[in-house]
């Protein structure tokens, strides 16, 4: 159900710049602090020099077959962006992207306040981007099927 709300030309400029100050933070938490337990997982898997190691490596993982997307991208990332723990980190930033300009669309639709973008500062969610795993892949690809899903109807 749409709601009543402010979405003029005019806040459409206020979406971005505070879609623009919500990726300024989560880029913000980007460190190169050391790997925790599952991150160290990605490292594993996106390390192996060849396609038949990786999907061999996956095989033995358990819950990292759960999400072979995910470390089908951390893999491809690798080979084109190098395995820091920085560049693993940096993988979430075309998910950051995609999340925020699908909560924008949907905000939008939905003719929420503009200020509605900012729950994407919630500590929860913000403290993803500095992790090497796919929860802003998750939230971006949901996001986005609500989005697709709200054009279908």
């Amino acid at each position: 159900m749409k709601t009543a709300g402010a979405d003029n030309a005019g806040s459409s400029g206020y979406y971005g710049l505070l879609g623009l100050v919500v990726l300024v933070v989560w880029i913000g938490m980007i460190s190169s602090q050391s790997f925790w337990t599952d991150e160290i997982t990605t490292a594993h898997l996106a390390s192996q020099p060849t396609w038949t190691g990786f999907v061999r490596e996956l095989e033995q993982t358990g819950s990292e077959m759960l999400m072979p997307l995910f470390s089908v991208y951390a893999w491809l990332w690798v080979r084109i962006w190098g395995i820091s723990e920085l560049s693993l980190r940096l993988m979430n930033l075309p998910w950051a992207f995609l999340a925020v300009a699908s909560g924008i669309s949907l905000f939008r639709l939905y003719r929420l306040r503009p200020e509605a973008i900012l729950l994407f500062l919630a500590p929860f969610l913000a403290s993803f981007a500095n992790e090497a795993r796919p929860y802003l892949m998750t939230l971006a690809c949901a996001l986005l099927a609500l989005v697709c899903l709200e054009a279908l109807l």
